[in-house]
Parts: structure tokens; C-alpha cells; sequence
């Protein structure tokens, strides 16, 4: 399924430019080492709130000229994310900012575009599911199974 992000802001929706993969290997952050990634951007201890800015503001250090920055955003805000700092924003950041977008997905049988209510959808609707499980049962019963 392809996941689209739209902001209400924007006309239209947007896909990353990037795929995963290929964004991820151009990210600022791509050469830290485990550790140092997780001490950083997913502090496993709990902080108080000087140690969790500090944390953040040496974060932000590594994102402000992350060329892929807003594909790492839209990332994290289409998988619903809520955990560690990812795109140049915090948790509760992102849970904020995705509450103001609308994710939009690609039908699986017709492929036209619909809004999310569960990042598992897979269908525009009923119709297009049904269609769906009524040709992958045509195909088991043809192959004998069912």
C-alpha cells in the first residue's frame, strides 16, 4: 500500500521523494553508531525536562541539515510513530502535527486514493474489499483448495 501524507495546509497530497530505503541512506544521521543514535534520539532512561531539551536540542542539531528531513517526518507521522525524536520533532510534537494531516492511501483493488482510518487499510471500501476476497476465492477454488 502507498501511503500518502497530506497536509491540510497543501491543495494537494504529497508522496516523499524519496523511497524508504533511499532516504534513510542519504539521512545526516546514517553514519552515527547504534549507540550513539540511541543515546540521542531514542534516551531509553527517563530525563527530567533540562535533560530531555538538551537531548532534543542536539537532535535538532543533526536534523536541521539532514537533507531528507521531512521525508523522516512523514515517515514518522505515517506509521504513527511515538517514540524517540524523528524528523526534527519530539513525540509529542509529531503526535500534534499528526492530528492536523490526513494520511491517504492507495486502494488495493482499484486503486484509487482514500483517507486512512487505520493505518492497515487496504481498501477504499466495502465494495473494492469484497471484490477482493470474492477473486481470491474464485482462485483457491480453481486451484482445488476451497
Amino acid at each position: 500500500m502507498t501511503l500518502l501524507v497530506q497536509n491540510h495546509a497543501a491543495s494537494a497530497p504529497f508522496a516523499p521523494a524519496y523511497d524508504v530505503q533511499s532516504w534513510r541512506d542519504a539521512a545526516a544521521c546514517r553514519g552515527m553508531s547504534p549507540e550513539e543514535s540511541e543515546r540521542i534520539f531514542f534516551p531509553s532512561d527517563p530525563l527530567d525536562g533540562m535533560e530531555r531539551q538538551a537531548m532534543y536540542d542536539e537532535a535538532r542539531s543533526y536534523c536541521r541539515p539532514c537533507p531528507v528531513v521531512q521525508e523522516c517526518l512523514d515517515d514518522a507521522i505515517a506509521t504513527g510513530d511515538r517514540v524517540g525524536f524523528r524528523g526534527g520533532l519530539s513525540p509529542a510534537l509529531r503526535i500534534r502535527r499528526r492530528a492536523k494531516v490526513t494520511l491517504v492511501g492507495k486502494c488495493a483493488e482499484c486503486g484509487g486514493g482514500f483517507v486512512l482510518r487505520t493505518s492497515r487499510s487496504r481498501f477504499c471500501s466495502h465494495v473494492c474489499a469484497n471484490r477482493d476476497h470474492a477473486r481470491r476465492v474464485r482462485v483457491l477454488r480453481q486451484k482445488g483448495m476451497g
